[in-house]
């Protein structure tokens, strides 16, 4: 029993280390096999296609590789061994259409909208007239109406005397109330014109408020702005940028150095119609002959107007050297400190 339990262990522990060992060299081979890369672009001015342009981009022995062409246009294929993962200039499969068979249940709706909507003869029967019985009421009320109405007109004439009567009594009054109307309507109308002016002074006393508060916000502003110049000046004079700055020159320098292409080749044909303005550009060419070398071909044509050339870049992308820069530049005491003082932390 006891060499079956350790024998089952030893197939877990052989497998875990077989698993751990697969990790560690993807993980070796992800950061020291670089990621190469290849760019080359010919034209020439007044063709068709007067610019073409193929980026390559490969891993461990082209297993990974990606490449995108542009001539009219763009085309990107990515591969892993020999399959193709994805490629832009393959057509889109079409989507069949999916004929779906309607159920019983909404052709039995459809037909009987059919037959609804069909014209159909419909007799309609008139209601009968009204009836004598109907209107011997209606009469007997109109006769009441008559009636009442003299009734009414009597009243309305005897509440007619008694006004006439009152109203004499009441003229003297009116004049009285109508003094004491125009005092009240002048007297709320000066009210008015001070309640007015009041307002009037309110809104100018606070406009000349907003006006000092902000002019003493705009100052503060400048106070602070002055202030932070003067703080950062300070800072960029310190030893603390110094430190920094040299620091992250050298592992910008060291990215630099493994980004840039190991192999650069230019071949450039010009003429502009003019031997004066073809003379200039082959003068600038050889005040730049010292930085970039035998790298950048450029031939000069006096006769004609041409502007033709190739270019060829080859170079490397390793990822190891990136970590350890960035690594280094995230342990550094300086940088750190640097950043909290931009932060206005206390370091």
């Amino acid at each position: 029993m006891l060499h079956i339990v350790l024998l089952i262990l030893k197939i877990i522990g052989v497998t875990l280390a077989i698993l751990l060992g697969v990790l560690l060299l993807m993980i070796c081979l992800a950061l020291f096999v670089p990621v190469r890369y290849r760019i080359q672009a010919d034209g020439k001015l007044g063709e068709d296609e007067p610019l073409r342009v193929r980026i390559k981009v490969t891993w461990l022995f082209h297993i990974l590789n990606a490449l995108m062409t542009y001539s009219k246009a763009v085309r990107v294929r990515i591969r892993i061994f020999f399959f193709t993962l994805f490629d832009s200039s393959r057509p889109k499969k079409e989507k069949k259409e999916k004929i779906e068979k309607k159920p019983k249940a909404k052709k039995e709706k459809q037909k009987v909208q059919a037959e609804q909507a069909e014209p159909q003869a419909v007799t309609e029967e008139l209601p009968p007239g009204p009836s004598a019985e109907k209107k011997e009421p209606e009469e007997a009320a109109g006769n009441n109406t008559i009636g009442n109405d003299s009734v009414i007109k009597d009243t309305v004439f005897e509440d007619k005397d008694k006004t006439d009567a009152s109203i004499g009594d009441n003229v003297e009054c009116g004049e009285e109330s109508g003094l004491l109307k125009k005092l009240r309507a002048f007297y709320f109308k000066v009210i008015a014109f001070f309640r007015k002016l009041i307002d009037f002074f309110q809104k100018f006393l606070e406009i000349i408020r907003n006006i000092e508060y902000t002019i003493a916000a705009m100052c503060d502003k400048i106070k602070k702005i002055i202030e932070n110049i003067g703080y950062y000046t300070e800072l960029l004079q310190g030893e603390v940028f110094k430190e920094a700055f040299g620091i992250s020159k050298k592992q910008l320098f060291r990215i630099i150095r493994n980004v840039r292409p190991r192999k650069c080749d230019v071949h450039l044909t010009v003429g502009t119609g003019d031997p004066a303005s073809t003379g200039q550009i082959l003068a600038i060419y050889g005040m730049l002959y010292p930085f970039i070398g035998n790298n950048v071909i450029v031939q000069a044509d006096f006769e004609n107007m041409i502007l033709e050339g190739s270019l060829d870049i080859r170079g490397r992308v390793t990822a190891f050297t990136l970590l350890i820069a960035a690594f280094r530049l995230y342990r550094d005491k300086n940088i750190r400190q640097l950043l909290n003082l931009l932060k206005r932390e206390d370091s």
